[in-house]
């Protein structure tokens, strides 16, 4: 799905939680927003909907896109309340894919390609560190979690 107002656009808030609350009105686990301008990059959102408690968690490797959905978090509560559901949880990260320890703020680097990341040389067993760009873009493959 894709939000086609820009992001520093007023109304964009407004268009945004409004689509957080119609996939989680529908039940939906996992999408994909585009926002406008394309280089906002893309959205990762996960929806968990249990006892009438939503958890919602956003991937955003944009530092802007981010400050927005802080910004506009209480519109989503109150959208959820309007359809009987409370927002137990609304996190919001640069990264994806559930890499809890390594999340980065996004502060005071002015980059937007995403976090860096260390690889372990001793997975590979050659013992060396390499650092490198972490590719956050979405291959098309979903996952189904239980």
């Amino acid at each position: 799905t894709s939000v086609d107002v820009p992001v520093n656009h007023a109304e964009w808030g407004d268009k945004l939680m409004g689509k957080l609350s119609w996939l989680t009105a529908k039940n939906l686990s996992v999408a994909e927003i585009h926002l406008t301008p394309p280089d906002m990059g893309p959205m990762e959102v996960r929806v968990r909907v249990q006892n009438d408690q939503a958890n919602i968690t956003v991937h955003a490797a944009n530092p802007v896109v981010r400050d927005q959905l802080e910004l506009h978090s209480h519109r989503l509560r109150d959208m959820l309340g309007e359809q009987g559901l409370a927002l137990a949880q609304f996190d919001v990260s640069s990264n994806s894919q559930n890499q809890s320890g390594e999340q980065g703020t996004g502060e005071g680097d002015g980059s937007s390609s995403g976090s860096d990341t260390v690889l372990s040389g001793a997975e590979n067993g050659d013992g060396e560190v390499h650092t490198g760009s972490l590719d956050l873009s979405w291959n098309g493959a979903v996952d189904i979690f239980a």
